[in-house]
């Protein structure tokens, strides 16, 4: 987002899917799939960058066909998981890189039988109750310091950009392990 021509806050999208791919490979994770939504989106394009980090650091299979970025929906995320489980050697793992596609994979694993390990981005009211483990940033945090930029930006309209970048933070539940 350094390009852009107004101010900005955005969370740390490559650091967060990083760390949480890291997980998985800390959990013993060789081959691990990533169902992703757009391609176009910078957020996706970031969280894909912080996949390939974590990849390149731990030395995992770069099997492009473990890459996947058609999960829309819901629905979506769960064809592309069974997709994904289909391969002659399939991940066993999956880093799920917006909460639609942690929940669509989710249901796609849970149906299967499959013993997969999960890590999504964006916590979801049932992730804690299903112990998905996330990687989590705060919305409210986001909004109280665009509302300050507003407010600065409206007193000094010709001041320097600004471009915040917030932390996420791993929360570790069950599912970066096996089920």
């Amino acid at each position: 987002m350094a390009n852009s021509a107004s101010d900005s806050v955005i969370f740390d999208n490559r650091s967060g899917a990083r760390n949480g791919v890291l997980a998985l490979a800390d959990a013993g994770h060789r081959r691990i799939g990533f169902v992703g939504s757009n391609s176009r989106l910078y957020t996706d394009i970031e969280r894909l960058s912080g996949y390939h980090d974590a990849v390149e650091a731990r030395g995992l299979d770069t099997d492009p066909r473990l890459v996947r970025e058609d999960a829309q929906t819901l629905e979506s995320a769960a064809a592309t998981t069974l997709a994904l489980l289909d391969q002659a050697d399939p991940p066993t793992a999956l880093f799920a890189a917006n909460n639609r596609a942690a929940f669509g994979a989710y249901d796609a694993l849970r149906r299967s039988g499959r013993p997969v390990a999960l890590v999504g981005f964006d916590d979801f009211p049932l992730a804690d109750t299903l112990g998905i483990t996330v990687v989590a940033h705060s919305p409210k945090e986001m909004g109280r310091r665009a509302a300050d930029l507003a407010l600065r930006r409206i007193d000094d309209l010709d001041g320097p950009l600004e471009h915040v970048l917030l932390p996420t933070r791993l929360v570790l539940r069950e599912s970066h392990r096996s089920h």
